[in-house]
């Protein structure tokens, strides 16, 4: 199957194998990424909450060049720096699958808020890729895949009266 002529940045220099769709665009191949995580803390090194501006910026920027994010629930965290000071705070995980292309633009997304909001350091892990975005909107396939052609009727004949087992 060709792909959509509308450009994408997401599938920039990516080579596929099943059906991915991502933003509208449609192709056949099957598309691993990278599960990157980062940790948003709640409060500055202050102890202030982070502007709600700061983070729907943050979302809206994810969406658009990645196309989603999974936050998980907030959890707590401790790191000490060289000096020995400790810092506990309460995170949010956000978690964007990428292309291995794309994870030095999600990190600079990632330093550039970190730096925005004052923080020493942030985490931010970036795997090899090992997820699959799998398409489940076409008719399934023997092997529970997506299938672009049309599926076959049904032409197990009708039992008729007489065929019927007697009973």
């Amino acid at each position: 199957m060709a792909r959509d002529s509308r450009p994408s940045r997401w599938t920039d220099g990516i080579t596929l194998a099943g059906v991915a769709v991502r933003h509208g665009v449609r192709y056949v191949g099957v598309m691993w990424l990278s599960p990157c995580r980062f940790n948003l803390p709640l409060t500055d090194n202050g102890g202030q909450p982070i502007p709600a501006k700061v983070i729907i910026e943050l979302q809206r920027e994810l969406l658009q060049e990645f196309g989603g994010f999974t936050i998980h629930p907030t959890s707590q965290g401790r790191w000490q720096t060289r000096e020995g000071r400790l810092y506990q705070e309460t995170v949010v995980t956000y978690e964007v699958a990428v292309p291995e292309g794309k994870i030095p633009a999600l990190r600079e997304i990632v330093v550039r808020l970190g730096r925005q909001l004052g923080q020493l350091a942030i985490y931010f892990d970036a795997p090899p890729p090992s997820v699959q975005i799998i398409d489940l909107s076409g008719p399934a396939t023997p092997a529970g895949g997506i299938s672009d052609e049309p599926r076959q009727s049904k032409t197990t004949p009708r039992r008729r009266k007489k065929d019927r087992p007697q009973g």
